[in-house]
């Protein structure tokens, strides 16, 4: 769309000829927009009146030196404001060559025929420019519809040559089917949902027992706290969407007692298996051996399942047994000459600290 740049200026006294010829431009912006053509029509009431440091009148000479076309209305005297802008568009001018077009009116009145003829030579001898006269609003614009068509017919009002809104249209048009299918394609992955199924496996097998666990799942924006009853339980997310399953990373944690925790990052897979490694939460057996007097029992032997030791001279021993023998509890069986026979069934590990096993004279 072309734009148009019109300032229309006037005295006081002519306040509303210049209202009317703004109501002019809006009604031929109806007609002229069909022609890509769009007049941008500016009077000094349409420019903010906020203090600043310059004058007001100077920002409406910036638009008169940008405007294409100037219009001055005359009737009974020449204001002096309006004169300094009929001068900057002068003057603009005769430096471009090009713009603003410079239309100087005046009102006729059969009490003000001799402002008229002084105006006219005045205008002749500074601007080298006849006034135009009308005496209604019906010769003005009848006068100005004769000057449009003239500058369509010149070339000098013409739409741009690359008319960038039409041809945004037509691309658009064209691209409308892709949209489409894109759009379709979108709410796909918005709104239809993909299973994902998380399985635990025990990486080892043992005979310990499982006792609850936890598992958190984030994905987007959402977050699940599940709890596990068994190792063998598969969790199903059933609510993610396949936009979610594209586009953002899976992040799981699993945390169960006798286990390592589990805190993994998977990227677009339907089938998520997780190996379960067993920590040596039961595999651990710590103690100290003491007679009945307290004092440390030395190179006592220590037997449980089939793992062996010796205490050390304070009495200590620590045996680990291997996973795939761990258990819950262990039957424990010490030997040392001198001292009667300890032995004793359901011993539970001891990992978080030691036990303390007292072991008697066989002369008590």
């Amino acid at each position: 769309m072309r734009q148009i740049k019109i300032f229309i200026a006037s005295s006081a006294e002519l306040d509303e000829d210049k209202k009317q010829f703004d109501l002019y431009f809006s009604e031929k912006n109806k007609l002229y927009r069909r022609k890509n053509i769009d007049f941008v029509q500016k009077t000094w009431k349409d420019f903010p009146s906020n203090l600043s440091k310059e004058r007001l009148q100077n920002r409406y000479n910036e638009y008169i030196r940008e405007c294409d076309i100037f219009i001055v209305l005359f009737h009974s005297r020449i204001g002096q404001y309006t004169m300094e802008e009929l001068n900057t568009a002068s003057r603009q001018y005769e430096q471009s060559g090009k713009k603003p077009l410079v239309y100087i009116y005046v009102k006729r009145s059969p009490q003000e025929s001799e402002f008229l003829e002084k105006l006219q030579v005045f205008s002749e001898k500074q601007f080298g420019h006849f006034c135009d006269v009308y005496e209604t609003y019906d010769d003005l614009f009848r006068h100005f519809d004769g000057q449009l068509q003239m500058l369509e017919d010149e070339g000098i009002i013409n739409p741009d040559i690359i008319d960038i809104p039409k041809i945004l249209r037509q691309v658009l048009l064209w691209l409308c089917p892709f949209f489409l299918v894109l759009l379709t394609l979108l709410c796909f992955l918005l709104f239809s949902t993909k299973n994902v199924s998380i399985r635990l496996r025990e990486l080892q097998h043992t005979e310990l027992p499982f006792r609850k666990g936890a598992m958190e799942v984030e994905y987007g924006s959402h977050s699940k706290k599940i709890i596990i009853n068994s190792i063998d339980d598969d969790i199903t997310i059933s609510d993610m969407s396949y936009f979610d399953f594209l586009t953002t990373p899976i992040h799981v944690k699993f945390v169960a007692k006798g286990f390592y925790p589990i805190d993994s990052v998977i990227t677009r897979s339907s089938v998520i298996e997780l190996s379960a490694i067993r920590d040596n939460t039961f595999g651990v057996i710590t103690g100290i051996v003491v007679d009945v007097n307290g004092n440390a029992v030395d190179s006592a032997i220590v037997i449980i399942n089939n793992q062996i030791c010796q205490t050390d001279k304070f009495g200590k021993f620590n045996i680990e047994v291997p996973i795939k023998e761990q258990k819950t509890s262990y039957r424990i069986r010490i030997e040392k000459d001198g001292f009667d026979l300890y032995e004793k069934e359901n011993l539970p590990p001891s990992s978080t600290g030691n036990m303390r096993i007292q072991l008697h004279n066989r002369d008590i």
